[in-house]
């Protein structure tokens, strides 16, 4: 399955966690969503942020994109529905 990543990232509140989705075309040709999320935690451990403001996270999330992407990408791969990257990546 070849997965797209190329929404608009939004922090979400509830979650305290970037918010992006990965899009693919399943077995019948439907377009389908998945819906990812990478944790406050994460970003702060892999971007040395002081201060994780909503806005600061969004900021931090940009370099390191791809990563977190590729890290999605290997959630869904595995079954997860709504893949949460976090801490524990770090270390993969």
């Amino acid at each position: 399955m070849k997965l797209t990543f190329d929404s608009v990232a939004v922090f979400e509140e509830k979650s305290g966690a970037v918010k992006f989705a990965g899009r693919y075309i399943d077995r019948a040709g439907s377009e389908r969503f998945v819906i990812c999320r990478v944790s406050e935690t994460f970003l702060t451990a892999c971007c040395n942020l002081t201060d994780p403001t909503p806005e600061r996270l969004l900021e931090a999330y940009a370099p390191v994109r791809e990563r977190v992407n590729g890290l999605a990408a290997k959630e869904i791969a595995a079954g997860e529905r709504r893949p949460l990257v976090d801490l524990e990546h770090l270390r993969k």
